[in-house]
């Protein structure tokens, strides 16, 4: 693996690990609004890619979905504490 590889994997789990899954998230997200589906919400995207990329429990094909599904309005990030 080279370095600029594991750089860029060591700045995504530091990004994953920050979520505390408080949800607060939610209340904003226009795809979580009109589906009511969590796992489509910043929540639940962060935490498939957790499962995936840090716990391995996911293959990262098996939740493309869900993580390309995100408007990149931001939305979440206003309430994120």
């Amino acid at each position: 693996m080279s370095a600029e590889t594991e750089e860029i994997e060591a700045s995504l789990r530091e990004a994953l690990l920050r979520c505390n899954k408080c949800g607060f998230c939610l209340a904003h997200c226009p795809i979580y609004k009109a589906t009511g589906v969590e796992w489509a919400t910043a929540r639940g995207r962060i935490t498939l890619l957790r499962s995936a990329l840090l716990d391995r429990e996911l293959e990262f094909s098996d939740i493309e979905d869900p993580v390309f599904d995100c408007l990149t309005c931001t939305a979440c990030v206003d309430d994120c504490p």
